[in-house]
């Protein structure tokens, strides 16, 4: 699947200028933002299905308005336990992003939880900067 140009709410593309950010606290407020963007951000096109086949691996490729090219490639890697793993990377802007996702549900008798486990890797090779996030649990209160 290729994405001829990002959309202005692409998720790759807001991570992009951010090694163009000379100050380090502006660049990682930048690597935040494009974090918590990935919550709510919905881009047009590709969708990747719910329940993949086990090592199936989905592709994209992404042309951006600056002339930079960008590739991402996910797969399902573990059925029981799930695990999703995934790579970023736009050569031009020295970015990749490499992480994995192993979501684990528990039920707790009046709440739920789902426990992310995992983390993802930011890596700005001109900057010679690693960002390391791990995902939110999230819990849900009084379900019966």
């Amino acid at each position: 699947m290729s994405v001829p140009n990002a959309q202005g709410d692409s998720l790759p593309l807001s991570i992009n200028s951010a090694t163009d950010i000379e100050s380090p606290i502006p660049r990682f407020v930048e690597v935040v933002r494009y974090f918590a963007s990935g919550w709510h951000i919905q881009p047009k096109g590709a969708k990747k299905p719910y329940n993949p086949v086990l090592g199936e691996i989905f592709r994209s490729r992404y042309a951006f308005n600056d002339g930079s090219k960008g590739i991402y490639l996910a797969e399902q890697v573990s059925h029981h336990p799930p695990i999703s793993a995934y790579f970023f990377a736009n050569p031009q802007k020295g970015i990749t992003i490499q992480g994995d996702l192993r979501p684990k549900g528990k039920f707790l008798g009046n709440s739920a939880a789902t426990l992310l486990h995992g983390s993802t890797d930011i890596v700005m090779l001109s900057r010679d900067e690693t960002y390391r996030i791990t995902f939110p649990n999230v819990y849900a209160k009084g379900v019966l």
